[in-house]
C-alpha cells in the first residue's frame, strides 16, 4: 500500500485505529503506565483523520508523514 500510495482498500481504517487508541490510552492512564512511543504516535493518526483519511488503511500514515515533511511523490 505504501509503495503504491493506495490506501482505499483498508484492512484497518484510521477511524477504527483511533477508537483503539482511545481505549488503550484510557487503560494506560488508569494504570498510570507511561506510554512514550504510543503518545508520540497519536497526533499523527489524528492528523490523518483531519486530512480526510479516516476511511483509509492505517498505512496511509505514510502519506500523512510525507505531507508533513513536504514530500511529494513523483509518478
Amino acid at each position: 500500500m505504501m509503495v503504491a500510495g493506495q490506501y482505499d482498500q483498508p484492512t484497518a481504517t484510521m477511524t477504527t485505529h483511533l477508537k483503539d487508541i482511545d481505549v488503550i490510552g484510557t487503560f494506560a492512564a488508569e494504570l498510570h503506565g507511561p506510554t512514550p512511543p504510543f503518545s508520540a504516535a497519536v497526533p499523527f493518526y489524528r492528523a490523518a483523520v483531519a486530512q480526510g483519511r479516516g476511511g483509509q488503511d492505517t498505512g496511509a500514515l505514510c502519506a500523512v508523514l510525507e505531507k508533513l515533511a513536504g514530500i511529494e511523490r513523483k509518478g
